[in-house]
């Protein structure tokens, strides 16, 4: 029975596709043009036909409706050919134009339920060359799993799962848990941060191989039967403030020292990390403060070729790789505390103030805070903050008087340095005109604070006064709300320009990239070209997935569509998503001018 390939609807529950909660099918069809090159299948489609010999797909029937269990990209490229089209790049709208519907009705295996597919489905993508990803095969044991425990106790979950696999059971005990303890991490940091992308464009590895069995040992944490890791009776809250700092050190784009599997690149760096507290800023206290009752705990000092580090005398201290056997003997007298009363923390890396009529513009203790020896955060009433000090470049144009910005600082990005005793710490404050009216920030295709951030460090060189044009330009129409017809071209000009004259000014820069690159001198080769050499040169200008994805120029034939095809059409969320995909891009750049 041949079946119309439009009328089979996606599995929103795919591996693939489960962890981005997609609203609908043209949502999923929009990624996979994105990001798991769709176009290479449209092309074999156009020349060979629906031609995909031993490629059976596998359906699901529901009261006669049908859902693609295996296959969903060869269904998702058949939508995009006949109803998807305006997801398409412009030359391959054209492509399928003619194309008939008849010639790509499809035939398929027909199940009653999922589980009839499961091996199948197991054997393919986990034995075959055809492999997923890591996490998607995380995601498909702990889905298949969750379905079974609904039926069968654990024991007899995972011998089913074993049967329909070719992995063995220890591998996919390590699926499963490795899963559940990534969607903790993940779950904690995005209630800190709502827009934090899904697992699977995250980058994971260092999550896994290398602090999953170190977290585990130094907090002796125990597993449920559903391969859950269960904290501390009592300690559930300082277990998931660790939660959040380890997932904030790994996936903050906007920190200079990421953990990632080069700051913690071998299983003896754990302590080292624990101890110097920073690629993991206050995983030490929270440590601490899991693993001892008393909230008081006493500290014995230590000093191991000047540095002034300590630990808690206890049965269970937090051991530094550097200890050697020696431990120092206890005693009945009282252990004096050599360690510093407070801490001084910053609480945002990035504050934004609007020009008022009068009056003060911030109160710069609002961007510190202080925190005693047992991780309590000291209130702002305290009189400890009167000896909190801040200072900027002798040549700032802002006035400071009491710890208060005064209103006559003029508009721009200034660095601060909060001082207290002997510790230091520095955050940006950024000081801009107030906006009435200010649409809300899904409608602007960047914010002032990025626009002053931006032009601050190009200020800084004079032959750059033309990204700096248009850069202001193109704030001229971030609220894209208010966008009229015939600013859509003005504003791929200016972001295709924007594009241009930075990637010049890279190579400008650095005039090897050219030397060791021949390749034809259009736009998107020097995107390409400059992207690799940054991405090589530091890894942190921006991950992996986001090179992938400046790399891939879709977006790119978009901007020049509109220019060279009056058929091409860009909604307010077509430049919100392009901008968003270059802007790493964009900030790497200009960072290193």
């Amino acid at each position: 029975m041949k079946l119309n390939p439009l009328e089979i609807r996606l599995d929103l529950f795919n591996p693939r596709l489960s962890l981005f909660n997609f609203n609908n099918e043209e949502e999923v069809i929009r990624h996979l043009i994105q990001y798991e090159n769709l176009y290479y299948l449209i092309d074999s489609f156009i020349i060979h036909g629906y031609n995909t010999l031993g490629e059976r797909l596998i359906l699901l029937n529901d009261n006669k409706t049908y859902t693609v269990l295996e296959g969903n990209r060869r269904i998702a490229a058949l939508k995009s050919m006949f109803i998807y089209q305006n997801l398409l790049k412009a030359s391959y709208r054209t492509k399928v134009s003619n194309l008939k519907l008849e010639d790509f009705w499809i035939n398929g295996d027909v199940i009653k339920s999922r589980e009839e597919a499961d091996f199948k489905i197991a054997a393919k993508h986990i034995a075959s060359i055809q492999k997923w990803r890591s996490i998607d095969k995380h995601v498909y044991y702990e889905n298949m799993f969750n379905r079974l425990r609904e039926q069968m106790n654990t024991s007899n979950a995972i011998a089913y799962i074993k049967e329909t696999t070719p992995d063995k059971e220890s591998e996919i005990k390590k699926s499963i848990r490795f899963y559940k303890y990534l969607l903790s991490i993940h779950a904690q940091v995005k209630i800190k941060k709502p827009k934090l992308k899904p697992l699977s464009l995250l980058n994971n590895d260092v999550l896994i191989s290398r602090v999953y069995s170190s977290l585990k040992k130094t907090l002796n944490l125990k597993e449920n039967t559903d391969f859950e890791l269960i904290p501390k009776e009592g300690k559930e809250e300082v277990y998931k403030c660790i939660l959040l700092a380890i997932g904030s050190a790994a996936w903050d784009e906007d920190k200079e020292i990421r953990l990632n599997t080069r700051t913690f690149s071998v299983q003896k760096d754990w302590d080292k990390i624990i101890n110097e507290d920073q690629i993991i800023p206050g995983l030490k206290l929270l440590i601490n403060k899991y693993l001892y009752d008393d909230q008081s705990p006493k500290i014995v000092p230590t000093d191991k070729g000047g540095n002034n580090e300590s630990k808690l005398e206890n049965e269970n201290p937090v051991k530094s790789s550097d200890d050697n056997s020696n431990q120092e003997k206890r005693s009945n007298k009282p252990v004096m505390s050599q360690e510093r009363k407070y801490r001084l923390f910053v609480i945002s890396k990035h504050n934004v103030v609007r020009k008022p009529i009068n009056g003060v513009l911030f109160n710069l203790i609002d961007a510190v805070c202080l925190y005693d020896d047992t991780s309590n955060e000291i209130t702002k009433k305290s009189s400890i903050y009167n000896n909190v000090s801040f200072t900027t470049q002798a040549n700032d144009d802002i006035l400071i008087k009491d710890n208060y910005v005064l209103e006559n600082s003029k508009p721009k990005l200034y660095k601060v340095t909060a001082s207290y005793e002997n510790q230091s710490v520095s955050f940006n404050l950024i000081i801009e005109q107030e906006q009435s009216n200010a649409r809300p920030s899904q409608d602007l295709l960047f914010d002032d604070e990025w626009r002053i951030r931006m032009v601050s460090k190009l200020d800084e060189q004079i032959d750059y006064h033309k990204i700096r044009d248009v850069i202001y330009s193109l704030s001229l129409y971030k609220n894209l709300s208010k966008i009229k017809t015939h600013d859509v071209l003005i504003v791929s000009f200016l972001i295709r320009a924007l594009l241009e004259y930075l990637s010049k000014a890279y190579i400008d820069r650095h005039p090897e990239v050219n030397k060791k690159n021949n390749s034809s001198d259009n736009l998107g080769s020097k995107i390409k070209m400059v992207s690799e050499d940054m991405y090589n040169k530091n890894q942190l200008s921006f991950n992996l997935e986001q090179k992938k994805s400046i790399k891939n120029q879709d977006d790119l034939e978009l901007i020049n569509g509109i220019v060279h095809d009056y058929k091409t059409v860009l909604t307010n969320q077509d430049f919100i998503r392009i901008f968003k995909k270059y802007k790493p891009f964009v900030e790497s750049i200009i960072k290193s001018l």
